[in-house]
């Protein structure tokens, strides 16, 4: 069938239940899917030519204006001979992802060493083998090496007049003489992907770089990609991400000047589902009681199963979890906070796709999830999008409605931090009352309210809903809720908690005090709170670059002890609660 997709003429081979979607997402583009492709959120939108009769699902979820100038779901679109279709591809080069990071310092010292050495030339006395020589000189009792590492060696032995280097990771030698031993460190979020490049003999960090998550089409949150792994997508999950991932570290490596064959070693960190769905296992049971994962400790496989194309002989290294939903992004996050258990009290939030808790206080260690991200993240909010171009990324209401959007483009949706500051204004103007219902006609005259919706941009039809405010009612209810019973846990009040941290990029772009005139963040503890950025990704980099800090990551995973909210009696009295405003 011949058709074309945003002006890319296609002759593809068409099952007759695909539907566009599948076309999109098979040819590896993004399309913004929030629900998976399930004909639920109504926003997978493409303009088709011809266009034929709606179907009951886009009667529903698309306006009659709409309809008429040819909009339709991708979903429920089944393609015809010499369709064409438009879309809006989610663009990494134009998405607000954070890549800096705060961490605490851990001493240099990675897994994987470059060690030199100047061997004794073999005689007749002393006839040892080349890898057992290696070893001697190197101060190992022994060293392992793959068939294709050894079949190297000789000549390089011989060649260089028996001086050498060796990278080196435990008692295995992964390359002889290489032009560079280089680390990667990768944040595998839900929404993003953030990657760094190290040299792993100076301890530098050469490049650092950001793209999209490609699974975002098969679902916004990782229910969604949980249920398309059961429904037999694992292996196209577990590609798109892992092939990212190979382009990012192939960009990398371009920004430093680098192959990416000097990569050796590459530690990931990301939320449980994340860290299955990479190592092509199925979080299927997550997703269902009692949430069992296949695996929580830390994984070393070869890099090249994952189908990463970088050093044949390279590690690859996933952190370790604690429980089906507090996943090695908050291991990595304590890890670059610093959190112990005989610490001061402390507090990391981390409100991304997924919100992620985890409390030091009493000598003991708490975590907890809570379903809350995906509403931040713009799924089920009539004009919510990611952090990409055009997203409003802030508000101001001071007697007029103010606002801005990201790359100062025009207004195409509202993004996380910008709904927190209009539900924060509309709350400190009188639009929304305690309970979180939109009135207007307690507005005031200068704010733009028409239909039960706040205008905020009429060309583009950009508002924001009653539906919309419940939805982050229901978000920052749940964070709320799950800071108190954390706190509760541990025995402390909140007013003992000497620090807060807000980890992932949203809590780099929110403004704090918004975040607590709604009571996302207790209102007390707002000067105790700091945003530090990407701590995902600068503890799987300080994972990557000391032995010290990689048991350390272990040792925490183990200490935790994971709270599962569904299990406690008091959860949802203090959800309801902390709905109010």
């Amino acid at each position: 069938m011949n058709i074309t997709l945003n002006g890319k003429a296609l002759d593809i081979a068409v099952h007759p239940d695909d539907t566009l979607y599948d076309i999109i997402t098979a040819k590896g583009l993004h399309i913004n899917a929030p629900c998976g492709g399930c004909g639920r959120c109504g926003k997978c939108r493409v303009t088709v030519e011809p266009a034929g009769e709606p179907t009951p699902t886009e009667i529903r979820l698309l306006s009659r204006e709409d309809i008429a100038s040819g909009v339709r779901l991708a979903c429920v679109t089944k393609p015809t001979e010499g369709m064409a279709v438009r879309f809006n591809s989610m663009n990494s080069a134009l998405a607000q992802i954070a890549t800096e990071g705060r961490s605490v310092h851990y001493a240099f010292s990675p897994r994987l060493k470059l060690l030199r050495a100047e061997l004794p030339a073999p005689t007749l006395q002393d006839q040892a083998g080349d890898i057992e020589r290696l070893a001697r000189a190197l101060g190992y009792e022994k060293l392992e090496a793959s068939p294709a590492v050894l079949r190297k060696l000789p000549n390089t032995l011989r060649n260089g007049a028996w001086k050498v280097s060796a990278a080196v990771a435990g008692d295995r030698i992964l390359g002889v003489n290489p032009a560079a031993v280089l680390g990667l460190a990768v944040d595998i979020g839900t929404t993003t992907l953030a990657g760094y490049l190290v040299d792993l003999e100076t301890g530098k960090e050469l490049a650092v770089a950001s793209a999209l998550n490609p699974q975002k089409a098969f679902g916004d949150d990782v229910i969604s990609r949980a249920d398309r792994a059961r429904a037999g997508d694992l292996e196209r999950l577990q590609h798109a991400v892992a092939a990212e991932i190979d382009t990012l570290a192939l960009r990398l490596c371009k920004l430093a000047e680098k192959e990416k064959t000097d990569i050796y070693h590459a530690v990931f960190a990301g939320n449980t589902v994340m860290t299955h769905l990479f190592a092509g296992v199925s979080p299927e049971h997550i997703a269902e009681s009692p949430f069992i994962p296949a695996f929580t400790g830390a994984v070393d496989v070869p890099a090249r199963t994952l189908g990463l194309a970088v050093n044949p002989e390279a590690v690859a290294t996933l952190l370790p979890c604690v429980a089906g939903y507090v996943g090695a992004d908050i291991v990595a996050g304590m890890l670059a906070a610093g959190m112990r258990e005989d610490a001061e009290p402390t507090l990391l939030i981390d409100i991304g796709t997924n919100g992620e808790i985890a409390l030091a206080a009493g000598g003991r260690l708490h975590a907890c999830s809570t379903a809350a991200g995906p509403a931040f993240e713009g799924a089920h909010i009539s004009c919510g999008m990611g952090g990409v171009e055009g997203a409003v990324n802030w508000a101001v209401l001071d007697g007029r409605l103010h606002f801005g959007t990201i790359g100062n483009a025009k207004p195409a949706g509202i993004c996380g931090s910008g709904l927190i500051d209009l539900v924060a204004g509309l709350l400190d103007c009188g639009a929304i009352d305690d309970t979180g219902r939109l009135d207007g006609d307690a507005a005031p005259g200068w704010l733009p309210v028409k239909d039960g919706k706040v205008v905020l941009d009429e060309e583009t039809d950009i508002h924001l809903t009653g539906r919309d405010i419940r939805e982050v009612q229901l978000a920052k209810g749940a964070i709320a809720a799950g800071v108190e019973v954390l706190a509760r846990e541990a025995g402390v009040a909140l007013s003992d908690i000497e620090r807060v941290y807000l980890a992932g990029g949203f809590g780099s772009y929110m403004d704090k005090r918004s975040a607590a005139r709604i009571g996302l963040i207790p209102p007390e503890l707002m000067d105790r709170t700091a945003a530090i950025g990407n701590s995902s990704g600068a503890g799987a980099k300080a994972a990557l670059l000391s032995g010290e800090a990689m048991a350390e990551a272990e040792r925490l995973a183990r200490a935790v002890q994971y709270v599962e909210l569904s299990a406690r009696p008091d959860f949802q009295d203090l959800f309801m609660d902390k709905m109010m405003f």
